[in-house]
């Protein structure tokens, strides 16, 4: 199976909408190290989902990334979701269904310190996850939290 088509399906992320129990839910990829604690998040405004931007991607197409995602559950938000889902084409990504849909809505926070790429950690350029801050790049720091 390519990775395409695995990446193209992952949408059980999505099922955080869901736990209405709770009032919100901090969604994080099945993959991701935590190396400190989150609880800032959960202290922030109220928003129906709050997200990092995919800062690895071209920053004017506007992409938040799911792979760290707080959200206040509902049952509208959930099949709003799902319909998006089932009118999306099958190689369009979960990131590119929950940026058009929540683009004008959803909050924004800084992907440092919530989401990295391993892949930077082979890269020689850094200036995307650094962003506009004069920070140098710091492989050991970073892994400290």
């Amino acid at each position: 199976m390519s990775m395409l088509v695995v990446w193209s399906k992952s949408y059980t992320k999505l099922l955080a909408f869901t736990l209405t129990e709770y009032d919100r839910v901090l969604h994080l990829d099945s993959d991701a190290t935590i190396l400190q604690t989150m609880d800032e998040l959960f202290l922030g405004p109220s928003s129906l989902i709050t997200m990092p931007s995919a800062y690895w991607t071209n920053p004017r197409k506007g992409l938040f990334t799911p792979a760290v995602m707080l959200v206040e559950p509902s049952a509208a938000a959930f099949n709003r979701t799902m319909d998006s889902i089932s009118s999306a084409n099958s190689s369009t990504f979960d990131m590119e269904i929950m940026s058009n849909m929540y683009k004008d809505i959803a909050l924004t926070i800084p992907h440092r310190p919530y989401i990295l790429l391993t892949r930077e950690f082979r890269s020689k350029k850094h200036r995307a996850y650094l962003g506009k801050s004069r920070k140098k790049w710091d492989a050991e720091k970073i892994q400290r939290g």
